[in-house]
């Protein structure tokens, strides 16, 4: 098991290279399971991977599914162009029922 620190993003002045200097809210920590690669493109090398967590007792789902998608999307990129080459993480979280949630991460490269 992975531990993260989630952190919901409350203002969004800045781009993803620099959202560390945007305001954020601790909210928790929780236990991802290993990544597991689900789909891979051989045209673009871009694919999918998937983790699940269990919720703390008292937690918000809807706020913890926001923070987790705040927390692992994004791109670390601080280039101004469009052929750095970088990793782009789009994240959806979906409540499975029980305070399970399944995290789907999209990986893709700005080429």
């Amino acid at each position: 098991m992975q531990t993260a620190q989630i952190y919901k993003r409350l203002t969004y002045g800045y781009a993803d290279g620099w959202s560390y200097l945007d305001k954020d809210r601790f909210i928790t920590t929780v236990k991802l399971t290993p990544a597991k690669k689900v789909w891979e493109s051989k045209k673009d090398n871009s694919f999918r991977y998937v983790q699940h967590c269990r919720a703390p007792a008292g937690t918000n789902l809807n706020t913890l599914a926001a923070a987790i998608e705040d927390t692992i999307s994004g791109c670390d990129c601080k280039q101004e162009h469009d052929c750095c080459g970088c990793q782009i993480r789009y994240t959806t979280v979906k409540h499975l029922g029980n305070r399970r949630l399944l995290i789907k991460t999209d990986v893709r490269y700005n080429y």
